[in-house]
């Protein structure tokens, strides 16, 4: 918050579901000048790259201005992403045992019907 919104307060929320987790972002309305360098500095890509990167996995993205002045970034992540499946060759080659469309790294079959029994994710999500 110290790049766009000095001095606001924040709130992070995380609510796990069975399908994937939703993250909601807000600030209230900054109470100090943002510092231009700051405020200038970075990608460029700013929400228009998060809601990007959260589409192409199939979640949902919502940032918009609040009433009261401050501002609100939400997103819906599912809880298991397919992805290609590894070919053959190069998954023995590397040692990777993950199963068929899983990203390596990610959980398990086992880990996501415990995550799904739980609510919670278990290994990095994508």
């Amino acid at each position: 918050m110290r790049k766009h919104a000095p001095g606001a307060r924040v709130r992070v929320e995380a609510h796990y579901r069975v399908d994937g987790v939703r993250l909601t972002v807000r600030n209230t309305a900054p109470t100090g000048t943002a510092d231009a360098d700051l405020a200038g500095s970075g990608s460029g890509a700013g929400l228009a790259g998060l809601r990007e990167r959260v589409e192409v996995i199939g979640g949902t993205f919502r940032a918009e201005r609040d009433p009261d002045g401050g501002f609100t970034v939400e997103a819906s992540l599912p809880a298991f992403v397919p992805t290609a499946a590894v070919p053959a060759p190069r998954a023995a080659s590397a040692g990777l045992s993950e199963p068929s469309g899983m990203m390596p790294g990610t959980a398990s079959a086992a880990g996501r019907e415990a995550a799904q029994r739980t609510g919670a994710e278990r290994g990095p999500m994508p």
